[in-house]
């Protein structure tokens, strides 16, 4: 599989670049849920801890995540963490509109959102999707 890739792919997707016309559907629920916040405790701590707890759930919709595949595997860098997928450890890989999803489970599990890794695609599906059918067992490969 290593003597397969010659190459490296590495992309950025940042939602709130890429896709600006959903900042239409976030901004409003963003302002709206600290101003309800505010109307409801009149404490404007609380607006501070609700405009919090919206940007880290959000997280990855306001900041940038980079994506890296290269013969060792799967490497997203997101602020201040790094999450790596070796390919051995990828049992299940499911593309979709948006992007693949690699999972280190066989079939369905609760668990998947937690250890699995999704790929969201920057204008570069079948960039993406050519890659890891050269990575990935011969089981897993997906079709753009």
């Amino acid at each position: 599989m290593a003597d397969l890739i010659k190459k490296e792919l590495s992309w950025r997707s940042w939602p709130i670049v890429d896709r600006p016309r959903t900042l239409l559907i976030v901004l409003p629920i963003f302002v709206a849920t600290p101003a309800a916040v505010y109307v409801f405790t009149g404490e404007i701590v609380w607006i501070f801890i609700a405009a919090l707890i919206l940007t880290l759930g959000l997280r990855e919709y306001f900041f940038p995540l980079r994506y890296t595949i290269n013969e060792q595997g799967v490497c997203v860098h997101h602020l201040l963490w790094k999450r790596r997928r070796p390919w051995n450890e990828v049992r299940r890989v499911v593309a979709s509109k948006h992007g693949v999803f690699l999972s280190p489970f066989p079939g369905p599990s609760r668990l998947e959102s937690y250890r699995g890794i999704y790929l969201r695609y920057a204008n570069n599906q079948e960039e993406v999707l050519g890659i890891l059918n050269l990575c990935v067992d011969e089981s897993l490969k997906v079709s753009p």
